[in-house]
């Protein structure tokens, strides 16, 4: 190999920072923003709140890097035959992690709707499976519309980072001293556990562990190793950064608004609404589109794996009469999890993958795979070889 041919140009870092912005975006998302991801795994070590989201999302960080480096040198751009490769073609672990992928969609939804129908009942007063029933058909409706998804996407990451940043400027403005003085005395409350926050630390990280593998469709830009160390870099600064200014921004409230299940609906109501009376209907709107935009692209991942299975029925020979029967059954599911409520879907739900995501995704990435290249790359020079071959491709 010649020297410096590993060396990265301009457009490959940007690839890899586009690869690490799928996972951002998801970040950004409503649970997000309105702080129920601070208050459930982090805010509990108070101001260590501020350094500990780098080390959670650092996790996915890297889970993404090893996974991006199975997809590059073998060519994986769906994660059904990356399953394969991964479990070297074993049928039922690729059947339980289809069920497992699956059953995060469904969970992840749920969460999102959870949180809609709290948002919807403050906006108009009605019931909150009212909002989740809305909701829920307002993303099928969008999802049909393939022109629409993309603009989705995109767009409400970069209004919700707007309105993010927004809302951190208002409270720092209004309530700089109490932020100041949160910080200054790096305030931590009497009940915090350290065991505590190193578990929450752990399951945020693994939780996204389906994430790191399903990357892999938009990781055709993905050449040399170094671009999946950077997706690394770029996930875990930038992602952790974002994570950590929305503990910020809770921390001069912290005693009050632990135990509540969306913390900005108490910051709103109790201290933002009296002085910009048109924040909170402002915020909760973006805050539900947010919502359908997290949920287009659940409802179009679990239509793609299952959808294949009705091609041959004459009423579902389309892929929008396909995506509309198995969005109306997974936004169905998911209301019927998030009747559960928040709480419990993040506890029960959403402990369970982040442990059930280290067996299943982080030991085939992170230990199997890297020291089956590590002895194969060993073999390849102690033959006079590279130390990669230049191309290889799945066997089905």
């Amino acid at each position: 190999m010649k020297k410096g041919n590993n060396k990265l140009s301009r457009g490959e870092l940007v690839a890899s920072f586009n690869v690490s912005n799928v996972y951002i975006g998801a970040l950004v998302g409503p649970q997000l923003v309105a702080g129920t991801y601070a208050v459930f795994y982090y805010l509990q070590a108070g101001a260590w709140s501020l350094i500990l989201p780098f080390i959670g999302v650092g996790i996915i960080g890297v889970l993404c890097a090893f996974a991006a480096e199975i997809a590059r040198r073998f060519k994986l751009y769906d994660y059904g035959t990356f399953a394969k490769k991964m479990y070297n073609g074993n049928k039922v672990l690729c059947v339980v992690f289809d069920i497992f992928i699956i059953v995060t969609l469904v969970t992840g939804a749920a969460s999102y709707l959870a949180m809609s129908g709290t948002f919807f009942t403050e906006l108009t007063g009605a019931a909150s499976i009212v909002g989740m029933i809305l909701i829920g058909a307002i993303s099928i409706l969008v999802a049909l519309k393939d022109s629409i998804v993309r603009a989705a996407g995109s767009v409400m990451s970069i209004i919700m980072l707007i309105g993010f940043i927004a809302v951190l400027i208002l409270i720092c403005t209004l309530y700089g001293d109490r932020m100041s003085q949160t910080i200054g005395s790096w305030y931590v409350p009497e009940t915090a556990s350290f065991g505590e926050a190193v578990k929450k630390v752990a399951e945020f990280g693994f939780l996204s562990a389906a994430m790191s593998v399903t990357l892999c469709c938009v990781e055709q830009p993905i050449v040399k190793k170094k671009q999946s160390i950077w997706i690394a870099i770029f996930t875990t600064l930038i992602g952790g950064s974002m994570m950590s200014l929305s503990c910020m921004y809770f921390l001069p409230f912290l005693d009050e608004i632990m135990g509540v299940e969306i913390p900005l609906i108490h910051l709103m109501n109790s201290y933002l609404s009296m002085h910009a009376p048109w924040l909170p209907a402002v915020y909760y709107i973006l805050m539900l589109v947010a919502v359908v935009s997290s949920m287009v692209p659940n409802i179009f991942m679990v239509t793609t794996r299952l959808g294949n299975t009705l091609k041959t029925e004459k009423r579902f020979k389309t892929e929008k009469s396909r995506l509309l029967l198995f969005g109306i059954i997974f936004v169905a599911v998911a209301i019927g999890i998030a009747t559960f409520g928040l709480s419990n879907i993040m506890s029960y739900g959403f402990s369970f993958l982040a442990y059930l995501g280290i067996p299943l995704v982080c030991i085939p990435t992170c230990i199997i795979w890297p020291i089956k290249f590590h002895k194969e790359r060993k073999a390849r020079l102690a033959a006079g070889l590279t130390p990669e071959p230049d191309a290889q491709t799945i066997k089905e």
